[in-house]
């Protein structure tokens, strides 16, 4: 997800394996750049799957915000999700 607006404090350790909490911060509404999220400079913005947000604050009364940027099956639930929907072809 991209956070659109407020701040999120959150814990990559599923990820990254350090238990370090990190603070993302909103997308740049007056920013010309546009949002790739391959792009390195984009995780400080990103909230990747598998992480805890431990907390979200707002920013000047404004609601904290997220949009889905992408989804995926590049999970256990989600490949089980994938076997479920989608079975191998059974040979007799």
């Amino acid at each position: 997800m991209v956070l659109i607006q407020g701040t999120a404090i959150v814990n990559e350790s599923m990820l990254t394996g350090e238990s370090v909490p990190i603070i993302k911060n909103p997308i740049n509404p007056f920013s010309d750049d546009v949002y790739d999220p391959n792009d390195s400079s984009s995780g400080k913005m990103t909230i990747f799957s598998g992480t805890k947000v431990i907390q979200a604050r707002q920013l000047g009364g404004q609601p904290v915000l997220a949009l889905v940027s992408r989804t995926n099956y590049l999970t256990i639930k989600g490949a089980l999700v994938r076997d479920i929907l989608y079975p191998k072809a059974t040979q007799f």
